[in-house]
């Protein structure tokens, strides 16, 4: 996807306008730059992230013109394919040159900017919401929440659901197959290359939690010697029995009140060019969820990136969850911890 900044496809330029130049891209947006070359803005978006609207030119762009007519500190975008449109870009008469200076890099620095875009990207996750569409066969059309990890790895998913069953429809770039060899359920993704499905189930959960509350999930999917494996983690349940699961290291603890593989959950697999397509069924009684039309639902769906044999992570990445948890490989608490204060929105269709 095009996002500011990414200067894929670009085709025709357009034009002068004041200070200001940009180019159109193959794939709808339009790059904003200072006619010396400072880039300033993207406007419009990508026309694959699906939908129709005042913000998607719905065609491959060829086409477009920046004005600033005489006599006005205004800006517009004349573009248009089936249509013809005059958009007004707002804020470019504020764009101003900053002074100059000297900058000394340090790890202080570093550390900073770390920082602000991990709440930046933390941010847009969340505001980017699933739609759990209606009937599997809607799975196909839907929309998808996803992430790249690099080049050659990163994944898209879509959701939907019916009176019996989740769907959870994943298209995963990756070297490596949908293969795990750890054998102890209880740390399965420690071997990577596993499809992450997190949710809460409970409505009348506090939607501000910070830690778990009953209801809360997570399903972990792969595969062992070439067949399906699922593996639920509940970190609270009602009126439990017995003693608590704790997963220690010498960084901390994580407790579940449950961990335990699930035989009844379905897996469709087909290889693609560059990775594989994996359908998810999940019956609704197994997670205790009740599909409420109109109803929000938080949650995360996210991939492990193992190595080729199954029995080292390497990677992990999720549509909402930009936390440091979020990014470790390397120490078992930190891998098995719910947060669901992280989680995205998803609504039912």
């Amino acid at each position: 996807m095009i996002k500011p900044g990414a200067l894929y496809g670009l085709t025709m330029p357009l034009c002068i306008a004041g200070e200001f130049t940009g180019a159109a891209c193959y794939f709808g947006p339009y790059h904003i730059f200072t006619r010396d070359g400072i880039y300033v803005g993207m406007v419009m978006r990508d026309g694959r992230s699906g939908g129709l609207g005042p913000d998607i030119t719905a065609s491959e762009v060829v086409t477009g013109q920046l004005l600033k007519p005489d006599g006005m500190n205004r800006y517009f975008l004349l573009a248009g394919d089936q249509d013809g449109r005059v958009t007004e870009i707002l804020g470019l008469d504020t764009v101003k040159r900053l002074a100059g200076g000297k900058y000394v890099h340090s790890e202080e620095f570093a550390a900073l900017a770390a920082k602000a875009q991990q709440e930046y990207q933390a941010m847009l996750a969340k505001g980017r919401r699933l739609e759990i569409v209606r009937g599997k066969a809607s799975l196909e059309s839907s929309g998808y929440v996803g992430k790249l990890l690099d080049e050659n790895r990163g994944f898209k998913a879509r959701a939907a659901y019916d009176e019996k069953n989740l769907y959870v429809l994943y298209d995963v770039s990756s070297p490596h197959d949908l293969v795990n060899e750890i054998s102890d359920i209880k740390i399965i993704f420690k071997g990577g290359n596993c499809l992450d499905i997190q949710m809460a189930t409970d409505p009348a959960a506090d939607p501000q939690r910070k830690a778990p509350a009953p209801g809360d999930l997570r399903l972990l999917v792969t595969r062992q010697n070439g067949k399906p494996v699922a593996v639920l983690f509940r970190p609270k349940v009602r009126d439990v029995k017995g003693e608590a699961i704790v997963l220690s290291s010498p960084t901390g603890k994580e407790s579940f009140d449950s961990i335990q593989a699930v035989e009844n959950v379905g897996l469709d697999l087909a290889k693609t060019g560059d990775g594989f397509t994996a359908l998810v069924t999940i019956p609704l009684e197994v997670i205790g969820w009740l599909p409420k039309p109109g109803s929000e639902v938080k949650m995360d769906l996210g991939y492990i990136f193992g190595n080729a044999s199954g029995n080292q992570a390497a990677a992990r990445i999720y549509w909402a969850n930009v936390s440091f948890s979020a990014g470790v490989t390397h120490d078992i608490p930190n891998e098995s911890r719910i947060e669901p204060d992280q989680w995205g929105v998803a609504v039912v269709e």
